[in-house]
C-alpha cells in the first residue's frame, strides 16, 4: 500500500484518542477497512502510545480555524442545541476521518458534520441549513485557483457558472439574517470564535415558504 495511506491513519490517530484506544486494542478490528499490512499495523502500535498526545491542544486550534470559517452556522448550532461539545465531537466522526483518509476537504466535511447534527426542521427558528450551506459555499470558493482553468473549446457555446461563484436557494430573508448576524458577532469583544460560542439572545429569523437566490461570489 501506498505510504500516504499509512501517514493519514496517523493522522487520525493525532486528532483521535478514541481511535488510538481502538487501534492499540484491537488493530486488525479498528484498522479492518484499510488497506494495512500486519506489518504496518504493528508500527502503529510500536510507537510509545504517549506519542500521540503530545499536542492537547491540536483539535482546539483546528476547530478554532473552522469556526472562524462557520461563525453564523456554529452560533445558530449552539444557540439550538445547547451543546458546543457537538462541535470538538467532530474529531471523532465519520466525516473526520473520511476526509482525512481521502484527502478532502476539512471545511466540506465541517458542514457536512454539523448538518447532520442540526435540529430537526420542526424546531423554531430558521433551518440551519441554507447558512451552513452560504458558509460552505464560501470555504468552498475561498479553495478555488484564482484563475480557473480556460473553458474547453467543444462547451464555449454555453452559458455556466464561473468556478469562482456559487449560486444557491435559501428561504427569503436568510441573506438579510445572515449578514446581521455576522456583524453582530464580528463586533464582540471577546473575539468571532468566542461570540459565535455563546448562546446569546439574538433575534431568531422565522422560516418562510418563500425563497431567495443567493449569488456567492
Amino acid at each position: 500500500m501506498s505510504h500516504h495511506h499509512l501517514q493519514r491513519v496517523v493522522v487520525r490517530m493525532l486528532y483521535d484518542p478514541v481511535f488510538v484506544a481502538q487501534i492499540f486494542a484491537d488493530p486488525a478490528t479498528a484498522l479492518g477497512h484499510e488497506e494495512l499490512t500486519d506489518q504496518e499495523r504493528r508500527w502503529l502500535v510500536e510507537v510509545d502510545r504517549r506519542a500521540y498526545a503530545v499536542d492537547p491542544l491540536r483539535r482546539t486550534r483546528t476547530l478554532t480555524a473552522l469556526i472562524e470559517e462557520f461563525p453564523v452556522s456554529v452560533h445558530h448550532l449552539v444557540r439550538q442545541t445547547g451543546q458546543a461539545a457537538l462541535l470538538d465531537a467532530f474529531f471523532s466522526s465519520v466525516y473526520f476521518h473520511t476526509c482525512i483518509q481521502q484527502r478532502g476537504s476539512l471545511a466540506a466535511a465541517f458542514s457536512q458534520s454539523k448538518l447532520s447534527a442540526a435540529p430537526p426542521r420542526g424546531s423554531p427558528g430558521l433551518a440551519p441549513a441554507p447558512l451552513v450551506q452560504i458558509e460552505a459555499a464560501i470555504a468552498h470558493l475561498r479553495r478555488q485557483p484564482s484563475r480557473p482553468n480556460a473553458t474547453p473549446p467543444s462547451t464555449c457555446h454555453l452559458l455556466r457558472l464561473a468556478p469562482t461563484v456559487a449560486l444557491i436557494p435559501a428561504p427569503l430573508g436568510t441573506l438579510a439574517h445572515y449578514q446581521a448576524t455576522f456583524e453582530t458577532l464580528r463586533n464582540d469583544p471577546d473575539g468571532l470564535v468566542a461570540a459565535a460560542l455563546k448562546p446569546s439572545a439574538l433575534s431568531a429569523q422565522q422560516e418562510t415558504q418563500d425563497h431567495e437566490w443567493l449569488l456567492i461570489v
